[in-house]
This record gives structure tokens, sequence and C-alpha cells, in this order.
């Protein structure tokens, strides 16, 4: 802390001499001046913390003119008046016009100059060291407040970035609570709750009014005309004790209209699954699985074909050219053996152009025939299997065709 700064005011020479000699004792460096005038120009250059002047000085200023000056430059600065016995009224006017203590000379002991000195430094210290107390606050006040104000512009910011962001959400954004109250829509999901069906009804508002708050995520599939709306409604933390429900509203697909037959819907997922099948077929499955591999290729295929016969677009993707699939090693596949085989050939036929032989599946232009279980008009009848036979029935049947007994040598 920085040193006290002391002046000293006095027209008595042994006087001003004792003061500040004692003063220099504590560890201080007063300055001193002989008269009020002098006192005057030294409080106009420099700044103190303490003064001690006598009342009665010659000049025109007396200590409690001195007094006054020092108050109208710093309300806070400490003031000694050293008066005489005689002149105790003095003394008190200048208690009142805010001096610190006054001291009677002659002094009984230098020790009261020391006492009321340190007792003025104290207080002026003090004083001082409130004024900062008050000022850091006054800061910190201001920092506080300035913080505050930030945070609010803060969140009202995030809450217009939210707000946009709903509004460009190309699905129905719905907040409801227990009760059925919407806490937040987005122009999306108003957009759905006004939308009315050919009946004049509104789908999603009566799905809204009998809501139950879910435990769990669920989705449901509302049919509004032409389309599908798939509703999923999720549970929200509750807000001060109170349940909320998320619900997202968005178009699912085109339904197709009452009463009209097609195979749109199913061919469109059998497109999205072939890829995956395709891939399931490459892997090393084991007998049972990879039964119900092909069956679903078999399955899928026919699907397609039954697609090119309504005349509707093609159901599956054409297969894309890839330059690298030349480099690519070849797919290793194995042909059904034993108990395999015999587990496929048991399973109903299938009228597919998916043929299933010893070596794989082959596929062919088109459908035989007999997998339909009829026989094309310019095919021959299949020759019913006879067991073999032997001796004279087997040259009896020979001769009945024909042919010699003996075979195309004519040996017996």
């Amino acid at each position: 802390m920085a040193e006290p700064q002391v002046l000293v005011v006095d027209d008595d020479p042994g006087i001003l001499d004792l003061v500040v000699r004692r003063l220099e004792r504590r560890g201080l460096h007063p300055d001193s001046a002989p008269d009020g005038p002098t006192a005057v120009e030294m409080l106009k250059e420099k700044s103190y913390d303490l003064v001690v002047t006598d009342i009665y000085m010659p000049g025109g200023l007396t200590g409690l003119d001195i007094l006054r000056k020092v108050k109208e430059i710093d309300a806070h600065v400490q003031v000694i008046v050293v008066t005489a016995a005689a002149a105790l009224d003095n003394a008190v006017d200048a208690l009142n016009q805010g001096a610190f203590s006054y001291l009677i000379k002659p002094f009984d002991h230098l020790s009261v100059i020391d006492n009321s000195v340190t007792r003025a430094l104290d207080y002026r210290r003090l004083i001082l060291d409130n004024q900062r107390m008050a000022e850091i606050q006054r800061r910190r006040g201001d920092l506080l407040d300035a913080e505050v104000t930030d945070r609010i512009q803060l969140m009202r910011r995030k809450q217009q970035d939210t707000a946009e962001m709903l509004a460009r959400l190309p699905v129905g954004l719905i907040v409801a609570d227990a009760e059925g109250k919407l806490l937040l829509t987005n122009a999306v999901a108003e957009e759905w709750m006004k939308r009315r069906a050919k009946n004049g009804k509104q789908p999603l508002q009566e799905y809204l009014d009998r809501l139950i708050p879910p435990t769990y995520s669920t989705t449901t599939e509302l049919p509004l005309d032409e389309v599908n709306l798939r509703i999923t409604a999720q549970p929200l933390p509750p807000l001060q004790g109170k349940l909320r429900t998320l619900i997202v509203v968005q178009e699912h697909e085109t339904a197709p209209a009452a009463g009209a037959g097609g195979t749109g819907g199913a061919v469109s997922m059998a497109a999205r699954l072939k890829p995956a099948i395709d891939w399931l077929a490459e892997r090393p499955l084991p007998a049972e699985e990879g039964n119900v591999v092909r069956g679903l290729q078999m399955q899928l295929l026919a699907l397609e074909r039954l697609q090119d016969a309504e005349g509707g677009p093609p159901a599956l993707p054409p297969p894309r050219f890839d330059p690298d699939a030349r480099r690519a090693p070849p797919v290793r596949t194995r042909a059904l053996e034993g108990d395999e085989l015999g587990a496929v050939r048991s399973q109903p036929p299938v009228a597919t152009p998916i043929v299933l032989t010893q070596q794989g599946l082959e596929a062919r232009d088109s459908v035989p025939a007999a997998a339909e279980g009829r026989r094309a008009p310019d095919e021959a009848p299949a020759p019913k299997a006879t067991p073999p036979r032997g001796g004279m029935l087997k040259k009896g049947l020979a001769r009945k065709a024909g042919a010699k007994p003996g075979g195309a040598s004519g040996k017996p």
C-alpha cells in the first residue's frame, strides 16, 4: 500500500517542527506549511490523506478555512485541528464541519499526536477500502447484468433458430401434453391437421383428439385419400410433472385406390429386396437356409414376369455394366447333393422360368408347359416306366414290336 501523505500547517515554528519530527519517527514524510495561503496552494498541487492544522494563523486564512478547502477537494481527507484551551468552541465548530478530531496545546504528552494520527489514517484507509469494494461490487454487478443480458439474447436467438429449422423440416412435428393440448407445431403439421378427407373428416385432428400418451414409441398408418400418413408418437421427458408426447407426421407412400388390383406395391418392395437376396444366394449357406433363399429368388422372378405381363414399368432395375466385373474372381457355386436335392424336389412345383437341376438353378426364356401340369399339343407323351423283363416275356415283346429276338445282330 502507498505511504500516506500528511500536511502539517502551523504558524508557530516550534509546534510545526515538533509535529513534523514526531511523524517522521513513525516512518512518515510529512509536508509543512507556515500559513493558510501556502497550505491551500500545496493542497491544489498534491493529494493528501491527512491534514494537521492550527485554527488561528496569520495571512487571512484560519484552520477552519483550510478545513473547508480540504473537504471541497476531497470529502474523505481527514483533518485534525490544533487549538488552545480557550478556543474549544472553534474546535467543536470544526468537528461539526467534518474534522476527525482536535488537539489542545500545549500537549499533555506527545503520544496524543501519535494516537490521533494513527486513528485518522486508519479511518481514511477504511473509507478507501470500502470505496474499492463498492466499485468492485458495482463492476461485478455490471458484468453480471451484461452476462445475464447476453444469455437472454442467446436463448432468444436459439429459440428463433429452432423455430426456423422446424418450419423448414419436410415432416410435421407436434408436441402435445397429456390433456391433448398442443404445445408446439410446425407449418407442415398444421397443414396436415387442416387437411380434410373426401368424406369431410380431418383424420389427423381426430387422431390427436383420441391420443393417449404412450409409454414407448409407436407407429400408426393413417390413410388420407390418395396418401398414407405415417405417424410416430414417442414420449418425452416430463416438464414440471406433466407428460409430453412428440408426434412426427410424414407422408409414407401413395395409397392404392379402393378395389383396384395391381402389384405395384409388391413389385416396389421386391425391387428393394432383390439385391439383398442375390447377395445371400452367393453366400455359402446351410442346406435349409439355401433352399429358402432359392425359393425367394424364384418368387421375385415370377413377380417380375407378372408385372411385365400387366404392362407396367419394369419391376426390377436392369443390371448395371461394371467394367471391373471381368477382372473380379468368379463366384463358386456347388450342386445340390443327397438330402438337399431330395428336400428341394419334394417341394410343390412353381410355374417360374427357373428350373432346379443337378448343377443348380437354371433360368429359361419361357416356362415349360410340363411345369404347369399339362402337355403341349405337339409334345409326345412321356413313355411309361416299366420294370425290367427277361426270358420269354422279353422275346415276345420284341417280336410284337417288329424286332428280331436277338436284337440288331439277328442272333438268337
